[in-house]
């Protein structure tokens, strides 16, 4: 954060526009997470502010609120990570907000997908007499931001992310099952937060009865201020017996759990009351549900596991993103994260178009991007 009145250059506004944005992550959604900086017209710091609660005000709003003496705002320029909205929902239209204000210019990052604002945000505010600017030296900065909206805001399904610990040989679990723990507690910790990031967590029924896991936001800044989604993939109804003595149903709302599973087998998990959608493994089953869960308010999953269900989603072409953590070990004769995902060659494997490692305490993380 700067002080007001403090000379700021162009990178530095959008800079902090993206990390005003970080603030509303894992609450905005399914609205996008979008930051906004305004400088006056020496370009000297006047407020940033993001997008921090979904039927909130937006980021534009809020750091426009900061701003006490508007005459300040003459010759002004305002950064902003995404298109300001042009529609009238839960809030009103950013754009015609700006549009109210003597801004000499506005600096975008990114446009916005969305059919109800894309262009016409920014010509509300060119109609007005303000300068545009696209800020493509951090376009993909500014797109990585909000990059589970701009994919489900087009394709109305999640944007789906996997996350994997695994050995340096690629091992989840040796054969006998054992698998606690193969990262540090650090990487653990790392992991739950970026869990909230996402609307809903998916397991497979193998994880969810070999695991029994919590799914929570326990030790992290989120805990206590959203409820998890959870999302089992079950195709034969096998983790239904075990549902009331597990773990999740002590934890998590019945509303906020949904089956995916076989429609022969939906009536097994409806019996306790859990909502169940239909799935097959085949592309239309994939599509069918991905879409069901869309409709549920579900724009992100985030994928812990286990093997079958990473390895459909791969199959099917349903992932966008993958973490990966790497601990420092080799495991030999074991279960890999990808056990049931086959190509007939090499030239039909998956490949990350771009990645990015990060060094933890004593593992490493991938982030990459299909």
């Amino acid at each position: 954060m700067y002080r007001v009145g403090e000379p700021i250059s162009p990178k530095e506004a959008m800079k902090e526009a993206l990390a005003a944005a970080e603030k509303g992550r894992g609450f905005v959604s399914p609205n996008p997470t979008v930051g906004c900086t305004i400088v006056d017209k020496d370009h000297k710091f006047l407020a940033s502010a993001g997008h921090m609660k979904f039927g909130g005000p937006h980021a534009e709003i809020l750091a426009l609120e900061k701003i006490s003496d508007k005459s300040q705002l003459q010759g002004a320029t305002i950064y902003v990570t995404l298109e300001p909205c042009a529609h009238e929902g839960k809030t009103g239209s950013c754009a015609k907000a700006i549009a109210q204000h003597p801004f000499k210019e506005l600096i975008y990052g990114t446009l916005d997908p969305n059919p109800l604002v894309t262009g016409k945000g920014i010509l509300i505010v060119e109609n007005a007499g303000i300068g545009i600017g696209h800020f493509q030296a951090l376009e993909e900065e500014c797109k990585k931001s909000c990059e589970d909206f701009l994919f489900h805001i087009t394709h109305e399904m999640p944007f789906v992310v996997v996350k994997v610990a695994s050995s340096l040989d690629g091992k989840i679990a040796l054969t006998n099952g054992d698998s606690q723990w193969i990262t540090g507690p650090e990487t653990r910790a790392h992991a739950r937060e970026l869990r909230a990031h996402y609307d809903a967590t998916m397991i497979g029924a193998g994880t969810f009865l070999n695991d029994d896991p919590l799914l929570d936001f326990r030790e992290t800044f989120y805990e206590g201020k959203r409820d998890n989604r959870i999302v089992i993939l079950d195709p034969r109804a096998k983790g239904a017996q075990f549902w009331p003595q597990s773990q999740l149903s002590k934890k998590h709302k019945k509303e906020n759990i949904f089956v995916l599973t076989r429609k022969d087998n939906m009536e097994v998990w409806q019996n306790h009351g859990i909502k169940t959608l239909a799935w097959n493994s085949s592309p239309v089953g994939w599509e069918v549900a991905m879409k069901s869960l869309y409709k549920e308010g579900i724009a992100s999953l985030f994928v812990e596991g286990g093997a079958y269900a990473i390895s459909q989603l791969l199959q099917f072409k349903k992932v966008h993103k993958l973490y990966l953590y790497q601990a420092p070990k080799i495991m030999g004769y074991g279960k890999s994260w990808a056990d049931y995902f086959k190509v007939k060659s090499v030239a039909d494997a998956p490949q990350l178009k771009k990645w990015e490692i990060e060094k933890l305490e004593h593992d490493n993380l991938l982030t990459g991007w299909f």
